[in-house]
């Protein structure tokens, strides 16, 4: 799973990697997470 947030010429990548089953019991709140990162501003 990736997300990229930028502002101007200020990025923000996030990555997490996981096996499979661990996405498959735990997608739901890593998708909360990453959509709850915002980039400074």
């Amino acid at each position: 799973m990736a997300a990229a947030f930028g502002k101007s010429n200020d990025w923000l990548i996030v990555t997490a990697e996981a096996v499979s089953a661990s996405f498959d019991k735990h997608g739901s709140e890593a998708q909360t997470f990453m959509k709850s990162i915002v980039a400074a501003g």
